[in-house]
């Protein structure tokens, strides 16, 4: 599985690079432990991709699958929730270095279950 966004006109989307994926986790553990100290704080952010690579609509999202956008409650999501949250002590007393290991390794986890799906403008899902 591949981490896609939308491209700048909205009518494709385009794979992640490696950096951003990093961001995209450790963000996850920071939006995890502020949510252990205050439960209803929420946390956004975006990011921008330098390199883009179109891909092609899913036909059968699985269990496995990790769905990108607001989706809490997919099995995939959950799982991946469930990872992330295992990892967040470890994660937290971690040096920057380890973060992006412990990352790297959530993410060939999941990609080892199931695929990181975007969902496209006209309702359906890209891997």
């Amino acid at each position: 599985g591949r981490f896609l966004k939308p491209d700048r006109t909205g009518t494709s989307l385009e794979e992640l690079p490696a950096e951003e994926i990093r961001v995209k986790m450790a963000q996850l553990f920071r939006n995890l432990k502020k949510r252990s100290r205050v439960s209803s704080q929420k946390v956004s952010a975006s990011s921008h991709s330098e390199s883009a690579e179109t891909v092609q609509l899913v036909e059968n999202v699985r269990e496995e699958d990790v769905l990108f956008g607001r989706v809490y409650e997919h099995v995939g999501n959950k799982r991946l929730r469930e990872v992330v949250e295992s990892m967040s002590v470890e994660y937290n007393s971690s040096t920057r270095g380890r973060k992006k290991e412990i990352a790297d390794a959530i993410v060939a986890e999941m990609k080892r279950r199931g695929r990181f799906l975007k969902p496209t403008e006209d309702g359906k899902w890209a891997e």
